[in-house]
């Protein structure tokens, strides 16, 4: 497995209950933890018991065009342009 959710479990801890992305993702927030493997999910279809998505919808857009390796160094790539498109998909 790897340390992800467990990762994702501590950020989601430090948020108070009314914290504006917890009101903003609904129930959706607790999903969050499961969301994190999503880069390892690439070019599949996914299915929550209410809706199905192909994966790539949400991790390839304009500046990130292609598939990293989520290793190192080549995940470095990856930083910026998903930092930036978390930050774009956030904002009110």
């Amino acid at each position: 497995m790897g340390p992800h959710p467990e990762i994702t479990r501590a950020a989601m801890d430090t948020l108070v209950p009314d914290d504006p992305l917890i009101r903003q993702l609904g129930s959706e927030f607790r999903k969050l933890r499961d969301y994190c493997w999503m880069a390892d999910w690439r070019r599949q279809l996914h299915r929550e018991a209410d809706t199905w998505f192909y994966t790539d919808d949400f991790l390839l857009f304009p500046r990130m065009t292609m598939h990293r390796d989520h290793l190192y160094p080549e995940v470095k790539q990856t930083y910026e342009p998903s930092f930036c498109r978390a930050r774009q998909a956030l904002a009110p």
